[in-house]
C-alpha cells in the first residue's frame, strides 16, 4: 500500500460519547474499529478520565484524578499507538495541551483488521461488529515481539465464561493468550487459540478481608487503578502493566524486590475453566494448590482469580548514572536492599562500570538513614544521581517511563518501569532471563561480565533484580532467595539463539530460564532444575488426561 496524498482524518476527542475515535462527525463505536484490545481498553481509560475531569466541577473534586498535564500526554502516546496500527493512509488528531497534534501514519499497518474496518467507515461503510467469539484464521497473527507466528487454525475471542466453555465443548488442542507477550511458542497451538482480553473486567470482594477477586482477563494496568479508587494495592508489579494478570502469574513473572515473591505468589484462589468445560477452583491451603498456580497454561483456562491486596502507597523512584560492577558485587546484598526494588541496567558496553541503578522506595516504611543512607552507598558505588529521567537504555528517550527523580507518586505509577499508554519497546526485541539462587549470584553476574564483548553487539540492556522465595512448584523462585539476570535483544532471533547455548554454559547450574522467553536448555535439564516437576507433571495428568493443553513447548519439557 502506498502512502495516500488525502489521508483518512481520524480524531480523538472524549467528548462523553461511547468512543473517543470519530471518523467526520460521528464517533465510531470500538466494536466496529477492530483495533487490538489493549489499545481499546487504554482509549477507553483515557476518555474516562477526561470525562470526570469534566464532571469534577465541585472545590476539590478534581484532587484525585489524573493531572491535564499526564492526560494530553497520554493523548499523543495513544495517538501514535493509532497511527501505528492503521498504517499508512491515514491521520490521527489530538490534543496535546492547548496545541492540535497531528500524527500521519508512514508504514505499513501492524492491525490490517483495523485499517480496513476504519477505511469502510471513512467510506461511508458500517462494518458488522465483530462477534466476540466468532473464529477467525490468525493468518499473520503474531505474538509481541513478531519473531513468532501463530500456527493456530482458529482464534477465538469469548466475550462470557459461557462462549468460552462452548469453545472448549468443541473438542482438539487449545491454548490461551493472553495479552501475546511471551517470546517462545508456550502458547501456541495447531488447534485453537482462545484469547481472554474479551472477558469481562471484573473487580470484586474476595471472600476474606486483604483479598479481591477478578476475572481473568485485565492487565495489570487495567487493574491497579480500579484497585486504586477504591484505596487498594498489590505489593509488587512487574516492569511493564501492559501483561495479564492470568498470563503473568502462569508463567512466575516478577518485579524486584529483596522481600517481595513473584507475582505468582499473591494469588489465593484460581477459577480454571477445564478440557471438558468444567469449573475447577483451588485454593491457598489445597493439595493442589502450591502446583496450580504457576501451571504454564497446563491446567485450563482462568476465568478468575483471588489475589492479596493490601492499603494503598505511594513509591519515590530515584536513579543513579554509572555504579561500578566490583563495588556492587563486593556487597550486593547492600545495594539490593537499598529500597523495597531495585533494578541494575547496563548494556555492556563496559564490564566494569553499570548504566544505571534503579531504586523504588516506599514512602510508608522507615528506611535507616534515609535519602543520605541512599547517597552514601551511592557514592561507595562511585553512581551519581541522574540529573534528569532515564530510559533503562541509555540514551532513548524516557518519555515512557514512570516518573523519577525522587517525586513520590502512587505505587502503580512507580514500580513499572513504564507507562501503560505508551508502547515500552525501544524497536523489536527478545527476551531472556534466567533466576539463579542469591548464594550463586555473583558468580553468575561474574560470568556475564567475562561474556560482554560478545553480549554487547546481541544486546539492547540488561536488568539484574532480585525475588524472594516461594513454595510454587513451576515457580523460578521455588525454594530459593533469587537474583534475575534478564537480557533484552536486537530482534535477530538466529543470532541469539546461536549465543545462548555458551551464555547458559556459563551461567551455575542451578540457573533457571523464565518459561515465557528465548531459552535453549534442553527439556529435561529444565525439568532436572525443579524439584517438584514431576508432581506437576503427575498434577497435569490427572487434570487435562487427553491431553487438549499440551503443545509441543510442553512436550519438549515431558509433558
Amino acid at each position: 500500500m502506498t502512502y495516500a496524498d488525502e489521508p483518512v482524518e481520524i480524531r480523538l476527542l472524549a467528548d462523553h460519547a461511547s468512543s473517543p475515535i470519530w471518523i467526520g462527525f460521528d464517533p465510531v463505536p470500538f466494536e466496529h474499529t477492530r483495533l487490538s484490545p489493549e489499545l481499546v481498553a487504554d482509549l477507553a481509560a483515557w476518555a474516562a478520565q477526561v470525562e470526570a475531569w469534566a464532571l469534577a466541577d465541585a472545590p476539590g473534586g478534581a484532587d484525585a484524578l489524573e493531572s491535564l498535564e499526564s492526560l494530553a500526554g497520554r493523548s499523543a502516546g495513544l495517538a501514535q499507538r493509532l497511527a501505528a496500527e492503521v498504517g499508512n493512509g491515514f491521520e490521527v488528531h489530538t490534543r496535546d495541551g492547548e496545541v492540535d497534534a497531528r500524527y500521519r501514519s508512514r508504514g505499513v499497518a501492524t492491525n490490517r483488521a483495523a485499517a480496513d474496518a476504519l477505511r469502510a467507515v471513512a467510506g461511508g461503510g458500517t462494518p458488522a461488529p465483530a462477534g466476540a467469539s466468532a473464529s477467525t484464521v490468525p493468518g499473520e497473527a503474531r505474538n509481541w515481539a513478531g519473531n513468532l507466528r501463530y500456527r493456530a487454525a482458529r482464534i477465538v475471542r469469548p466475550t462470557s465464561v459461557a462462549e468460552l466453555q462452548a469453545v472448549l465443548a468443541e473438542g482438539g488442542p487449545v491454548r490461551v493468550l493472553g495479552t501475546r507477550h511471551t517470546f517462545n511458542d508456550l502458547a501456541d497451538t495447531d488447534g485453537v487459540l482462545i484469547e481472554t482480553s474479551g472477558l469481562p473486567v471484573v473487580v470484586d470482594a474476595g471472600s476474606a478481608p486483604g483479598a479481591v477477586r477478578i476475572s481473568g482477563s485485565p492487565r495489570y494496568g487495567d487493574l491497579a487503578p480500579l484497585l486504586q479508587a477504591k484505596g487498594l494495592a498489590l505489593a509488587n508489579l512487574a516492569s511493564l502493566p501492559h501483561i495479564s494478570v492470568a498470563g503473568a502469574t502462569a508463567t512466575g513473572t516478577h518485579g524486584s524486590g529483596d522481600g517481595l515473591g513473584s507475582l505468582s505468589t499473591a494469588v489465593r484462589s484460581l477459577a480454571f475453566v477445564g478440557a471438558d468445560g468444567q469449573p475447577r477452583f483451588v485454593q491457598r491451603g489445597d493439595a493442589d494448590f502450591a502446583g496450580s498456580v504457576v501451571h504454564l497454561g497446563a491446567l485450563g483456562v482462568v476465568a478468575a482469580l483471588e489475589l492479596d491486596v493490601e492499603p494503598t502507597y505511594d513509591v519515590a523512584q530515584t536513579v543513579y548514572d554509572g555504579p561500578r560492577w566490583d563495588a556492587i558485587l563486593e556487597d550486593l546484598d547492600a545495594v539490593t536492599s537499598l529500597g523495597t526494588s531495585v533494578s541494575v541496567f547496563t548494556t555492556w558496553q563496559s564490564s566494569d562500570v553499570a548504566d544505571q541503578l534503579w531504586v523504588k522506595r516506599r514512602t510508608d516504611v522507615p528506611w535507616p538513614g534515609g535519602a543520605l543512607q541512599l547517597d552514601a552507598v551511592a557514592a561507595r558505588l562511585a553512581a551519581r544521581p541522574a540529573p534528569a529521567p532515564r530510559h533503562p537504555i541509555m540514551g532513548v528517550d524516557a518519555a515512557a517511563c514512570t516518573p523519577q527523580l525522587g517525586e513520590p507518586g502512587p505505587w502503580f505509577a512507580r514500580l513499572p518501569h513504564f507507562r501503560l499508554e505508551f508502547t515500552p519497546s525501544a524497536g523489536d526485541e527478545l527476551q531472556s532471563e534466567y533466576l539463579v539462587p542469591r548464594a550463586d549470584a555473583v558468580a553468575a553476574i561474574e560470568a556475564v561480565r567475562r561474556l560482554a564483548p560478545r553480549i554487547a553487539p546481541l544486546l539492547l540492556v540488561t536488568e539484574v533484580r532480585t525475588v524472594r522465595a516461594d513454595d510454587l512448584w513451576l515457580s523460578p523462585a521455588y525454594g530459593v532467595d533469587a537474583v534475575a539476570l534478564h537480557f533484552t535483544w536486537k530482534l535477530d532471533e538466529p543470532a541469539v539463539r546461536a549465543f545462548l547455548p555458551d551464555l547458559e554454559a556459563a551461567l551455575p547450574s542451578t540457573a533457571r530460564p523464565h518459561w515465557g522467553k528465548v531459552f535453549t536448555l534442553p527439556g529435561d535439564e529444565v525439568r532436572r532444575r525443579y524439584p517438584r516437576f514431576d508432581d506437576f507433571a503427575a498434577l497435569r495428568a490427572r487434570v487435562d488426561p487427553d491431553r487438549r493443553f499440551v503443545n509441543p513447548y510442553l512436550e519438549r519439557l515431558g509433558l
